[in-house]
């Protein structure tokens, strides 16, 4: 797990690695909940992952 704090704020961007979404995506045998996982732990298309630019 990634966690980087913002800047001029308490909070913190918190984020899986490819690996580790993998393992999570490993966890579900039904297709549709493994898209469902994996569309929420992913960012939207054209956006990039916290921390990069």
């Amino acid at each position: 797990m990634n966690l980087v704090e913002y800047e001029n704020d308490d909070e913190m961007k918190v984020w899986l690695s490819e690996s580790e979404v993998g393992q999570l995506l490993d966890e579900f045998e039904d297709t549709e909940k493994r898209i469902a996982v994996g569309l929420a732990v992913r960012p939207p298309l054209g956006r990039g992952r916290p921390g990069r630019a």
